[in-house]
């Protein structure tokens, strides 16, 4: 189970490398590798983070490979190719005219021809992965969504950036990733110790409940001290297994 705390490690770990813009891609792939959830999570992919398999380094191959599970033939399979977040996109040769960066074009290239020798790799080595008629899925992760905002103003380009991409590719900018791991990681708990007014009580109180002003009434729990067995009063509800004092044996345990 993914805890609060791995989480904004992986937060605060990404926002680090994000503000570097000399971040290598090597260290994004070790982010991610360290924190497969960060991917499978904020991208969507419909698989656990331990399906997940990082490429082995100074090979030719994707960043990162995900397998069909052998209990879902049809589940999603593919590849994931990460560059730096200073990589451009788009270019704009001329006017109304978008297409993919020559960086870009290479990623999606490249991704796709990994993703149909996975496909074929799996149908030879495993005739239980049926993935015939399950389309491999491809996650360039590139660049910033400040950069196509400025290149993609017009419907007509939104349509030429559509027609760009294979129908099964998502382009995914680091920002975008990053608010998404940020909508995600649990906000970290503070324990802060609240301002208690002065204790009065009134001739009307009774009943086993102290007034604090502002607060309204408290409930007081009765029990057993652990220490010397004196039945008192506490103003919680005694845990089990948890020893519970009256003042004297409090006192004396203070004291040592």
């Amino acid at each position: 189970m993914i805890r609060g705390r791995q989480f904004r490690q992986a937060r605060d770990r990404f926002v680090a490398l994000l503000e570097n813009p000399n971040s290598l891609e090597r260290e994004w792939e070790a982010l991610f590798t360290e924190f497969p959830f960060i991917l499978t999570d904020c991208l969507a992919l419909g698989i656990e983070p331990a399906q997940l398999i990082p490429c082995r380094p100074g090979k030719a191959e994707a960043d990162f490979y995900f397998y069909p599970r052998l209990e879902d033939p049809l589940s999603r399979y593919g590849v994931i190719e990460i560059k730096r977040p200073k990589t451009t996109i788009l270019n704009t040769p001329r006017k109304d005219v978008v297409l993919l960066s020559s960086d870009a074009a290479t990623a999606v290239a490249q991704a796709q021809k990994y993703a149909l020798e996975l496909g074929a790799q799996i149908r030879d080595t495993d005739s239980q992965l049926v993935v015939l008629g399950n389309p491999h899925h491809i996650v360039v992760i590139a660049g910033m969504s400040a950069e196509i905002a400025r290149k993609v103003t017009t419907e007509l380009h939104s349509a030429q950036v559509s027609r760009l991409l294979p129908s099964n590719c998502r382009l995914v900018p680091f920002d975008v990733l990053s608010e998404s791991l940020a909508s995600r990681t649990p906000p970290s708990v503070h324990v802060v110790a609240p301002w208690v007014p002065e204790m009065s009580r009134t001739p009307s109180e009774a009943g086993g409940f102290r007034r604090f002003r502002g607060f309204g009434p408290r409930q007081m729990h009765a029990t057993t001290c652990t220490e010397c067995g004196k039945e008192i009063e506490v103003p919680f509800k005694p845990s089990e297994g948890r020893p519970v004092y009256c003042r004297d044996c409090y006192g004396k345990r203070k004291r040592f």
